[in-house]
C-alpha cells in the first residue's frame, strides 16, 4: 500500500512545501500531494526556479509528487463561457506545474451547476464533458494523467456525473483518452446512498488516484468533514481487501489537516 498525504489549504502545522516534504519522509511514506491554493501552493506565484527545487527535493528524499488542481472559485462546466474558459486557463496552468514539479497525476474536480446550472442543467453537462475532453487532449501532450474526482453529495450544486459512480465512469469513458481516469475520493463516496463497492466496481477499470479520510456517511448528508481514519463508519479493512483484489498499484493519499490526524491515521492502518 503506498500511502501519501496532501498538503492542503487548511492544513494547521506546516507553513512551508519544504517542511510538509520532511514531514512526509520522516514519516517514511511513498508521495505527497500538493494542493493548488493558497497559501501554500499558489501555483501562479511560484517561480520555474522554486519549481526545479521543489522537484529536486522530492527526488532526494525519495518522494513521488502528485497535484490537486485548483478549486476554489473555479467551474469549468460554467454556464457564463468567460468563466467557462478562465477556469480552463487555471487547470491548464496547473498540468504545467504538475509537469514542471515532475508529477504525473493531476485531479480535478467537475464543474457545478450554479444558479444558471438549475435551469440550464443539460448545458452544465454538456460544457464539463466539453472540459474534461480539452484537459485531456492537453495532459496527452505532457504525459500527465489527470483524475476525474468524484464529489461528495451537495445537492444544491451537483449532478449525477459529480457523485454517482455510473454516470461519472460513463463520461469517462465516453471521452476515452488515455490522460482521462478517475480519482476515487473513499470519504466523498461515503456522503451517497451508493455502496463502496458500487464505487470500486464502476471505477476500477479507469482507477488512477485514490484519496482517503473518514466520516459519518449519508446520515449526516453532505457533510464532508475530513475525518482521521477510523473515526467514521467506512468499513477499512474490508473495502481495502477488496480494493487489493483488483490492479491498482497507484497511491492512497490521506486528505487530512494537521500532523496528529495524519499520525493516528498510519497507526490505525498499520494495524490492519
Amino acid at each position: 500500500m503506498k500511502l501519501g498525504i496532501s498538503f492542503g489549504l487548511n492544513f494547521a502545522d506546516v507553513s512551508t512545501i519544504s517542511e510538509f516534504l520532511q514531514f512526509a519522509h520522516k514519516k517514511e511514506l511513498s508521495s505527497v500531494e500538493l494542493v493548488a491554493e493558497p497559501p501554500f501552493c499558489h501555483v501562479n506565484s511560484i517561480s520555474p526556479e522554486t519549481r526545479k527545487a521543489i522537484k529536486q527535493e522530492a527526488l532526494d528524499l525519495g518522494l513521488k509528487l502528485t497535484l490537486h488542481a485548483t478549486f476554489s472559485d473555479v467551474n469549468i462546466a460554467a454556464f457564463n463561457e468567460n468563466i467557462r474558459l478562465f477556469s480552463l486557463k487555471i487547470m491548464k496552468e496547473c498540468i504545467d506545474f504538475s509537469q514542471d514539479i515532475g508529477s504525473e497525476i493531476v485531479t480535478i474536480h467537475p464543474g457545478e451547476l450554479s444558479a444558471a446550472g438549475h435551469t440550464y442543467p443539460k448545458e452544465i453537462k454538456r460544457n464539463n464533458y466539453a472540459s474534461f475532453k480539452e484537459l485531456a487532449t492537453y495532459a496527452e501532450d505532457k504525459d500527465i494523467k489527470i483524475g476525474y474526482e468524484n464529489m461528495p453529495i451537495f445537492p444544491w450544486t451537483q449532478y449525477e456525473e459529480c457523485f454517482e459512480p455510473e454516470p461519472l465512469s460513463q463520461m469517462v469513458n465516453k471521452i476515452n483518452s488515455k490522460s482521462l481516469g478517475i480519482t476515487w475520493d473513499i470519504g466523498h463516496s461515503n456522503t451517497t446512498k451508493f455502496s463502496q463497492l458500487d464505487f470500486l466496481e464502476h471505477f476500477k477499470s479507469k482507477l488512477v488516484h485514490i484519496h482517503i479520510h473518514d466520516n459519518a456517511g449519508h446520515v449526516e448528508g453532505w457533510k464532508d468533514t475530513h475525518l482521521e481514519i477510523g473515526k467514521g463508519n467506512i468499513q477499512w479493512e474490508s473495502l481495502l481487501s477488496e480494493i487489493r483484489k483488483t490492479n491498482y498499484d497507484g497511491f492512497f493519499i490521506l486528505e487530512l489537516n494537521s500532523k496528529s490526524t495524519i499520525n493516528n491515521s498510519l497507526e490505525y492502518l498499520s494495524q490492519l
